[in-house]
């Protein structure tokens, strides 16, 4: 049963057909021989191939934990080094396989590339005389290396010798604590780089809306600096340009005034039609180009206006009220709505609700135990139209269909679904009037 169950095993493995048929040509020569117990048997072949197949499952197993020790520790790397993947700063790709600076012509080009006459700091500059950013520093280094393709030690040592202060001390510390060249570029962002984040360059994006004072080349580099940081979270690549021309578009759209708006609009979808694809935002404001003195004009008449205007004193003389020589501060904003035809444009006028007081033989009080300052208007808030607050300093009656407070300007159409007796009438978007069936005044309609 024993040889039985070993040939069985033997005539399993890949080579059974090759041992067997050697194995009867061995027992016939031994039998011609007249040799009765030959070396080679069934048993001994299987016990081999046993022992074989063992030391190929220990083999195996050490592979496995192999394997599984190296996928382990490309996760943990890929963890550890996530900030590679969107990097803020590029990093240099080229570096020399030797040291480099072998020559005193090659350390003489080495100083007249990198900047070590104008060292990077990492703090503000002095007054008339502004310190290098981040960004300017790091692109001299990528610039300057790029043309001389030192060694990794060679460029970490430029580093150092082209900072100071905070950022000498730093780099040193992290060269010594052996970091690489791409953590030492993400420790130098973490610390140093005082730019926007793409988070609040999304958020300024949304909110941005052109202001009197703006011309079409203010607006253009503004929104092409806010809308580049905002996809930084991208890496570089065609989806990051796609994503940066929308942004781009969209925020000029919803801050334009209405008839500079369609205008924008319609050169968009014309400019698209012809170039059978979207339009990039630089291809927009070029077409833009020739309307360029009529949007600037459309700004500064319609534009939102967030300056204080100034306003007389009340009064003049010894014992005077001090308030009373300060300037008023009066607030207008508004906001643009799509939906507005260029033509319509209605100003929503305040109606001041506050009576001449009258002077007293004793205390001069409004009532509210307030000291008396007629150079101060009564607030206004065209939202809502209570004179408690004003827009500027946001409205809380603004609320969502969930009952959320909601950070709005008014807009240049009055609400249609306000109630008739609403007077003045109010210049809050539709969607948000108070009166309406989730609203919170909706009762009091």
């Amino acid at each position: 049963m024993r040889e039985v169950a070993n040939l069985e095993y033997i005539q399993s493995q890949p080579v059974a057909g090759l041992i067997l048929e050697l194995l009867t040509k061995i027992t016939k020569h031994d039998a011609a021989l007249g040799i009765a117990e030959a070396d080679m048997t069934v048993d001994t072949i299987a016990a081999a191939f046993r022992k074989q197949a063992a030391v190929n499952e220990a083999q195996r197993q050490r592979d496995i934990q192999e394997s599984t020790d190296i996928v382990k520790k490309d996760l943990l790397d890929c963890e550890l080094q996530s900030y590679s993947m969107n990097q803020e700063f590029a990093v240099p790709s080229l570096f020399g396989d030797h040291p480099t600076l072998t020559t005193a012509q090659r350390k003489k080009d080495v100083i007249l590339n990198f900047p070590p006459r104008h060292k990077f700091t990492g703090t503000g500059g002095k007054e008339g005389n502004p310190a290098m950013t981040l960004e300017e520093f790091l692109g001299a280094m990528n610039r300057a290396q790029e043309d001389m393709q030192l060694s990794r030690k060679e460029f970490h040592d430029q580093l150092v010798n082209c900072s100071t202060g905070k950022a000498h001390s730093l780099l040193v510390d992290w060269i010594d604590n052996g970091e690489n060249t791409d953590s030492i570029y993400h420790l130098l962002a973490v610390n140093f780089d005082k730019r926007v984040t793409p988070e609040q360059a999304k958020q300024q994006l949304r909110d941005f809306k052109v202001t009197r004072d703006m011309t079409m080349a203010k607006l253009e580099g503004t929104l092409t600096q806010l809308s580049s940081r905002a996809v930084a979270t991208l890496p570089p690549g065609e989806s990051r340009k796609t994503l940066q021309n929308i942004e781009a578009i969209q925020a000029l759209t919803r801050s334009l005034p209405a008839a500079s708006q369609n205008l924008a609009t319609t050169q968009f979808s014309v400019l698209s039609s012809k170039l059978k694809r979207a339009a990039t935002f630089q291809e927009l404001m070029k077409g833009l180009n020739v309307y360029r003195s009529t949007i600037d004009a459309d700004i500064k008449a319609n534009g939102m206006d967030l300056k204080k205007k100034e306003g007389k004193p009340a009064g003049k003389g010894k014992g005077g009220n001090n308030n009373a020589n300060k300037p008023r501060a009066q607030f207008g904003a508004f906001a643009v709505d799509a939906s507005i035809d260029a033509s319509s444009f209605q100003e929503g006028k305040q109606k001041g609700n506050g009576e001449t007081k009258k002077k007293g033989g004793g205390k001069k009080n409004d009532g509210n135990g307030k000291g008396k300052n007629d150079g101060n208007p009564k607030p206004y808030c065209s939202l809502c139209g209570q004179t408690n607050h004003t827009a500027v300093q946001g409205c809380r009656i603004m609320k969502d269909n969930d009952g959320n407070p909601v950070r709005v300007d008014p807009v240049q159409q009055t609400c249609p679904d306000c109630p008739a007796h609403v007077s003045p009438r109010l210049n809050h978007p539709a969607k948000l009037c108070p009166w309406r069936p989730s609203g919170p005044w909706h009762k009091r309609r």
